[in-house]
């Protein structure tokens, strides 16, 4: 019921605002925010976005000097390898809002990442993906980032009624991406 109660709204708010969002501009942006829960868990969301960077640029449908100006990683996709919580810990200190994950605010974390769209199940879609990253971040640890399960895995975690859409949309379906 919610999801498509939450369908019927974006439908009715899109239809009303499309004169004025232009999905082909360079500054509009979706942004999601999520309460903070605690500490471990807001690392562990960091965590996720950095990790799956090249995954949530992708589907973002922002470019290079879009995602430096409105959304940039702390670290370079090619860090990957490199990554340690202790490392994305020393990092979080950094008050910068324009982050791709940014978590300056006081009550919540604030995924920057996503170009606008006019499109329902583009929207859904990243709505459900983030819900399903916090809910994995909540419930899993990150010991170590050689184990992290697939993107495909943490981006379906607990519910699939629109990421799919959006996996499918972006050519990352049938792909082992991670």
């Amino acid at each position: 019921y919610m999801v498509e109660n939450l369908k019927n709204t974006f439908e009715e708010l899109t239809d009303e605002l499309e004169n004025y969002i232009n999905s082909n501009t360079n500054s509009n942006g979706i942004h999601i925010h999520m309460t903070k829960k605690n500490h471990q868990h807001e690392v562990y969301m960091v965590a996720l976005t950095e990790y799956y960077q090249k995954e949530l640029t992708i589907i973002s449908n922002r470019e290079g000097r879009q995602l430096k100006r409105w959304a940039k990683f702390l670290f370079e996709k090619e860090d990957k390898d490199l990554l340690n919580l202790r490392m994305i810990e020393s990092e979080m200190d950094y008050d910068y809002r324009y982050l791709a994950l940014n978590i300056s605010n006081t009550d919540t974390l604030e995924l920057r990442i996503f170009k606008a769209t006019n499109d329902n199940k583009e929207i859904l879609g990243r709505i459900e993906l983030v819900a399903n990253m916090y809910a994995w971040a909540e419930e899993n640890q990150i010991n170590n980032f050689k184990n992290m399960p697939n993107f495909i895995d943490v981006a379906t975690y607990k519910t699939n009624n629109y990421v799919s859409y959006i996996l499918e949309k972006y050519g990352m379906l049938g792909k082992a991406t991670c």
